[in-house]
């Protein structure tokens, strides 16, 4: 991804990247840019974004890194 910045979610729309969603648990997700941006709004920047998540492995609120990877045709 070089050394593109991410800050909102829609930088993941704009730079044609998926976002990986990571929880300290182990537990993983792919979501694409476009998909994060609906979850999110296109302005959340991605700090709140992350905060706001839940684990779906477990349960906990604010414990995952989100990364971008490149977009899967």
């Amino acid at each position: 991804m070089g050394f593109k910045r991410f800050l909102t979610t829609f930088d993941f729309v704009r730079a044609d990247a998926d976002a990986i969603i990571r929880c300290e648990c182990g537990w993983q997700r792919r979501v694409a840019g476009k998909e994060f941006v609906k979850l999110f709004g296109k302005l959340e920047t991605l700090e709140s974004a992350v905060a706001r998540l839940r684990c779906s492995g477990c349960g906990r609120k604010g414990k995952s890194k989100v990364a971008p990877l490149p977009h899967l045709a």
